[in-house]
């Protein structure tokens, strides 16, 4: 029995299977774009916000090197934020706290970030594998 609520913690992290837990909440996200050098980016950078969950994309221009985006989403939820100016591209991935009354979310071009799958969560399928091929193989 407890297998089912494990199993749905471990699929709702992978990022695979991607089912609402809650109602969606309103969320502001907001940071600052630079470039590598430290310098602000120009007013005319466009920064869009995309729900990987709902799939649904806002997008707002900087304002003196800073945006703010209000997206409804959920606790939980991953939210890619993307700046483009001239043919460049800087990008990120947030975990959405709605304990925190910003998000923030700051990009620089230049700079690469990547979420990577926190790998102890497969601590628990491996292990029951493992039983299972221990008591098979006993018989």
């Amino acid at each position: 029995m407890s297998l089912i609520p494990i199993a749905a913690y471990l699929v709702q992290e992978s990022g695979v299977v991607m089912f609402p837990l809650s109602p969606p909440t309103p969320c502001g996200i907001g940071g600052w774009v630079k470039y590598s050098n430290g310098t602000f980016a120009p007013d005319a950078t466009t920064v869009t916000a995309k729900n990987l969950y709902t799939d649904e994309i806002v997008t707002r221009n900087v304002q003196n090197g800073y945006f703010a985006i209000p997206m409804p989403a959920r606790d939980g939820d991953s939210i890619q934020v993307t700046a483009i100016l001239d043919g460049f591209k800087a990008q990120k991935i947030i975990t959405v706290d709605l304990d925190r009354p910003t998000q923030w979310c700051n990009l620089t071009f230049g700079q690469v970030e990547t979420k990577t799958l926190s790998w102890w969560l497969l601590i628990i399928p491996l292990s029951l594998v493992g039983i299972g091929y221990y008591v098979d193989k006993r018989h």
